[in-house]
């Protein structure tokens, strides 16, 4: 059941639009202005909003704002459902990110329409991170088994060799010997660390509740995520760079 949170600052409309939700089956949630809608947001998570614009305390352009430059409420689809039509007004909206821009009277089916079109274009796009998530995975796990066999092969081999014929060997050929032991050592550390990479992929994977979390509590989208983990072979090795990151996470919206 999705969860539906509607910022109204009048009561009669904000309990029709709760009304008319519950009785699609939508989980409906209702704040009476810009703070409280922020709040809840945080807190509740819903799968999509419904925002007036002239709103007590925030108005909707403040939430709208708030909510795409928090991490955890970024993704979330926003309707604007006011009575302001003035173009400037929906175009402000649409440059902030709003999804939707219903204006006062609203027709029920348009509303709904817009909702389920926001919502499964919402979908679409976590299908699509899940197939990418399960790409990445597949193509780490046909790699893998052979990529950590090259360089331990030619560890072992390297030190039977030095091992058998140390009171042969010359200097130099020790020192070459030795270069070679730690170039693939090098890269079979690289092939532990991209196995370790794969594990975690493998949990999230099975774990469509580690998934949902990773979702919702990361500063970093999935999708933005994997944008940043680049996979290539070349001379029978596989390697994933992973773009160094910082960030700070937001603190709990108080008001002001």
């Amino acid at each position: 059941m999705a969860k539906i949170l509607v910022i109204e600052d009048e009561e009669p409309i904000r309990e029709n639009l709760l009304e008319l939700l519950a009785a699609e089956n939508f989980q409906a949630i209702g704040a009476p202005n810009g703070k409280e809608g922020i709040i809840l947001a945080q807190l509740e998570k819903p799968d999509l909003v419904i925002c007036d614009i002239m709103l007590p305390e925030l108005d909707g352009y403040e939430v709208l704002s708030y909510l795409r430059k928090n991490a955890d409420t970024e993704m979330i689809p926003l309707i604007f459902l006011t009575s302001q039509a003035e173009r400037e007004n929906i175009r402000q909206a649409m440059n902030l990110g709003a999804d939707d821009y219903i204006t006062k009277p609203w027709q029920s089916q348009e509303l709904l329409g817009s909702i389920a079109s926001r919502l499964q274009k919402h979908s679409l796009w976590q299908q699509h991170t899940q197939q990418e998530l399960d790409s990445l995975r597949q193509s780490i796990s046909n790699s893998l088994p052979h990529e950590l066999k090259t360089p331990l092969n030619g560890i072992l081999g390297f030190a039977e060799i030095m091992m058998m014929e140390a009171e042969r060997l010359q200097p130099a050929e020790i020192r070459s010997m030795a270069e070679n032991i730690k170039i693939s050592g090098e890269r079979l550390h690289r092939m532990i660390k991209n196995f370790l990479i794969y594990a975690e992929l493998d949990i999230l994977a099975g774990n469509n509740h580690t998934l949902q979390s990773a979702r919702e509590c990361s500063p970093i989208s999935v999708v933005s995520w994997l944008k940043d983990i680049v996979i290539s072979n070349r001379n029978e090795t596989i390697e994933i760079a992973l773009t160094p990151i910082s960030f700070s996470l937001s603190p709990p919206f108080q008001g002001g």
